[in-house]
């Protein structure tokens, strides 16, 4: 189980779940979902993506984005689309 997150700038922090789910939801909200949609999205991906990282005690943050960004390419690509736009307006 994962226990522990390393971020961007290189600190440790323990793993909550939950900030996924939330940046999921977030940025099916930014793509225009519907509550219904949002919530079928925030479920599968998050589900798919903690199948996948569930076995390592310690994850990189970029590593997880890869995970939820593979998932939401292929369930809810406008959801990938504004994932993406908000890491690029962050990162300027």
């Amino acid at each position: 189980m994962t226990k522990e997150v390393i971020k961007r700038d290189g600190s440790r922090q323990p793993f909550y779940s939950d900030k996924i789910k939330a940046a999921i939801g977030a940025a099916a909200r930014m793509a225009g979902c519907s509550e219904e949609e949002k919530e079928e999205i925030v479920e599968k991906v998050f589900n798919a993506v903690i199948g996948q990282i569930s076995k390592k005690e310690v994850i990189a943050t970029t590593e997880i984005e890869k995970f939820v960004l593979a998932q939401l390419d292929k369930t809810a690509p406008k959801v990938a689309q504004a994932w993406r736009k908000y890491r690029v307006a962050k990162e300027e």
